[in-house]
């Protein structure tokens, strides 16, 4: 039984390819200062193929604190600001909540409140006006009209 070689390349490519793809996965970085609390947000490609991360969000109140998740193909972090609290939303129901006098910080599972909402100051995301992979901390100052990223389904 002869094997055709283009047939053995193939199965070669399709073996390396995935191997290949993983060395190149890439780091995103952002940060940004809200009443005195810098905040650092980093993704890292979680599949060769898929735009699914994994997340690290670093909150410099004295100690780092670090939240490690997989996004799910979302890479966006909301934040809000209310009087004694910073709020990020990084899923429908995934809270991170730092309360700026205490310095404390919380991850909780509810939804947000309306006084939350009101209160966006802006988002981690990929500005798409400075190139499709630059990820970056974009303010709602920068557009008036500029909202939160609203996740599609349940």
């Amino acid at each position: 039984m002869r094997i055709d070689k283009n047939i053995i390349k193939c199965y070669i490519t399709l073996l390396l390819f995935p191997i290949l793809i993983g060395c190149s996965y890439k780091k995103y970085e952002a940060e940004t200062e809200i009443s005195a609390q810098r905040i650092k947000v980093s993704l890292v490609h979680n599949h060769p193929f898929l735009a699914e991360y994994k997340r690290s969000i670093e909150i410099n109140s004295g100690n780092p604190i670090k939240f490690g998740q997989d996004t799910g193909g979302y890479s966006f972090v909301n934040i809000f600001e209310t009087p004694d609290n910073i709020v990020m939303q990084t899923f429908h129901n995934q809270i991170i909540i730092i309360d700026k006098q205490s310095k404390a910080v919380a991850l909780v599972a509810r939804p947000l409140y309306e006084s939350e909402i009101i209160g966006f100051v802006g988002k981690f995301d990929f500005d798409k006006s400075k190139g499709e992979r630059v990820y970056t901390f974009v303010p709602k100052a920068a557009d008036p009209k500029f909202a939160p990223t609203v996740m599609q389904g349940g």
